[in-house]
């Protein structure tokens, strides 16, 4: 029996990409494909249990894809969720498998991997990009870089732009919700990491998880 699954991806190429690499399995049809995580819930929800796995990207617009991997658990507990993602960073990667994925692949391996892992969820397995599974168990003194720092040094405005920087927004979305300019929430990101004594947005992202500033 065929494999029926639902791809979405906010950019259409990506998502031709996919099905190119997917379509060579005789076994695998794609039955729909959604451009934001609205389309992909409805796509699932209209289907009434007749998709066997959704591939998810992290960074969509009006829902992300952790979003929609929640939406989806709530009616769905047994369609498969795998991420591909450009996002190589454990906050991510914990937030998607918490949210109910069942594989996280990067889209750097996506030719290599993605056969392998949507055919481990569909017999049942959780499958992680081998050199991403590490991050669950890193306990190295890099991984608590910023942990110690306190959250209430932060301004409300500043929890605010934290809270969709680590949600996978882009500083003209964030400027667009919080009514600012994409140069003052470059000023704001500046800021949090000079406060919390880090040095990018995969730590900003780490910490925010971390200490339960976003609320999954």
């Amino acid at each position: 029996m065929r494999r029926r699954l639902v791809l979405a991806d906010d950019h259409a190429l990506f998502r031709s990409g996919l099905k190119m690499i997917l379509e060579k399995d005789r076994d695998i049809e794609i039955v729909g494909e959604a451009s934001c995580g609205k389309e992909a819930v409805k796509l699932v929800r209209d289907a009434c249990g007749a998709v066997d796995l959704v591939i998810l990207d992290i960074n969509m617009p009006d829902m992300d894809g952790i979003e929609v991997a929640e939406a989806i658990r709530a009616f769905n507990g047994k369609v498969g969720i795998l991420m591909v993602t450009m996002y190589e960073d454990e906050a991510y990667l914990k937030a998607a498998l918490k949210a109910g994925a069942n594989g996280y692949v990067t889209k750097q391996a996506v030719d290599e991997e993605l056969i392998t892992a949507v055919n481990a969820i569909l017999d049942g397995r959780t499958y992680i990009y081998p050199t991403l599974a590490a991050l669950l168990f890193d306990d190295s003194p890099e991984s608590e870089e910023g942990a110690g720092a306190n959250p209430d040094v932060l301004s409300s405005r500043e929890k605010e732009v934290l809270r969709y920087l680590a949600l996978g927004y882009t500083q003209r979305e964030i400027g667009e919700a919080l009514f600012i300019s994409e140069k003052t929430v470059e000023t704001y990101k500046s800021r949090l990491l000079a406060k919390l004594g880090l040095e990018k947005r995969s730590e900003l992202v780490r910490y925010a998880f971390e200490k339960g500033i976003v609320d999954l």
